[in-house]
């Protein structure tokens, strides 16, 4: 609000950028009061967003999945990085930041986060369904293979 009432003083405001800068700025200003004036005029209980939660969770459906992954290059490493996970299947953040070939996987275990199974549905369902067959998942038209969990 400083720096604009200066461009003001200093007739900055005259010129069509700054002109065009000043009004979205002051619209913008606007809205955030209006929005803010709404939510206070507004207020909504917990019971409202209780009751909202309820009425809308029965209509979400499918399921969410935790993704991750390391990446190798070639099927034996998928192969004995899988040995090693069966083993113990607490270890998949340290074989994934020793062996992985993606940075992303060295960085953070490979934590994909939660997929939705409708969103991205085929490809979900079908490296599930590969996974569970043979375990090593070889990505697609690419020599490298993944240990997919």
């Amino acid at each position: 609000m400083v720096v604009a009432d200066e461009a003001v003083k200093k007739g900055l405001d005259k010129t069509p950028e700054v002109a065009e800068q000043l009004d979205c700025g002051e619209a913008v200003r606007a809205g955030q009061r209006l929005r803010r004036d709404f939510v206070k005029s507004n207020p909504v209980s917990d019971d409202a967003v209780k009751a909202e939660y309820d009425r809308i969770k029965p209509t979400v459906s499918g399921s969410q999945y935790k993704a991750r992954h390391i990446l190798v290059e070639k099927e034996s490493e998928a192969k004995d990085i899988i040995a090693r996970l069966k083993k113990d299947p607490g270890a998949f953040s340290k074989l994934a930041s020793e062996r992985s070939k993606d940075p992303g996987s060295k960085a953070n275990g490979r934590r994909s986060g939660m997929v939705r199974s409708e969103r991205n549905g085929a490809g979900i369902r079908r490296r599930r369904r590969q996974a569970r067959e043979r375990q090593v998942h070889p990505r697609s038209r690419s020599r490298r293979s993944s240990a997919t969990t």
